[in-house]
């Protein structure tokens, strides 16, 4: 019985397909071969109607950064302005403030800083000061990007001072260019300042942010002014309690600016 039902599988097999036997292509769109579809249009086009696939949900962002920060940006005056050189306890360019004096600045790292790899953060328990040098029988334009914990770009204050002399005197309004952060939740800070013959600080501060929140600060440039903006337009003294901060900031760095910087380390009890 087997061998009868095999028999005949292979006779039904030769007369359904043999070498003769011709395969039908797939109709061409538009061709006389298309076949009809059941409203009387041409079925076959809707081969060319495009076809928009389902959007799958982003799984990684990759992102291109340079250890050295911003390298498209020449011609910074600040040391270190995206906080690639910076470490918490370090003594280069950036310095930490709060109420008992200098204390280590944090830094973040990864896709959270907006150029390089490295950028710094600040809370409403200490202020950064960072040092520049000035731009001879110029004026100065001050950049700094920070990304804010809210929509308010105004909780971050900047301002600058002489080094040399130790003083902070009237101030050119350092302000966002928009009163809320854009789509990535940066702000841009920008302000010209008067020319100045001496080294240059850059004082940051967010004390007004609520406990436990963080500003991110980064690609903070200073850069001589191209000679075309006017640079006294809404001179304004210093909140006396920023202008209290930057002094006590300037005069820790005029202690320890000549000899060194004292390291930053943990006195044990018993030595």
């Amino acid at each position: 019985m087997r061998t009868i039902h095999a028999t005949a599988l292979v006779a039904a097999c030769a007369l359904g397909c043999s070498e003769s036997t011709s395969v039908n292509p797939v109709a061409i769109p538009g061709s006389a071969d298309a076949a009809p579809s059941a409203d009387g249009g041409d079925a076959s086009a809707d081969l060319d109607a495009p076809v928009t696939p389902e959007a799958a949900p982003m799984r990684r962002q990759v992102l291109h950064r340079s250890p050295f920060g911003n390298l498209e940006q020449t011609g910074n005056l600040l040391f270190d302005g995206d906080f690639e050189w910076s470490s918490p306890g370090g003594q280069t360019a950036w310095t930490g403030f709060g109420q008992l004096g200098a204390v280590d600045m944090g830094i973040e790292t990864g896709g959270l800083c907006r150029s390089g790899l490295r950028c710094a953060v600040i809370d409403n328990t200490y202020d950064v000061l960072g040092e520049a040098v000035a731009a001879t029988h110029s004026g100065l334009q001050l950049s700094v990007w920070a990304k804010v914990p809210s929509t308010d770009c105004s909780v971050v204050e900047i301002y600058t001072l002489s080094l040399m002399l130790m003083a902070v005197g009237m101030q050119p309004p350092i302000v966002p260019d928009s009163p809320e952060p854009d789509g990535s939740g940066w702000c841009h800070y920008q302000g010209l300042i008067v020319a100045k013959d001496e080294a240059v600080g850059v004082f940051i501060s967010a004390s007004t942010i609520d406990d436990g929140q963080r500003v991110i600060l980064d690609d903070v440039t200073l850069l001589a002014s191209d000679g075309l903006s006017p640079l006294s337009v809404g001179m304004r003294p210093v909140p006396p309690a920023a202008e209290a901060r930057m002094l006590a900031a300037s005069d820790w760095l005029r202690r320890h600016r000549w000899v060194h910087r004292p390291e930053r380390q943990i006195r044990i009890p018993w030595k």
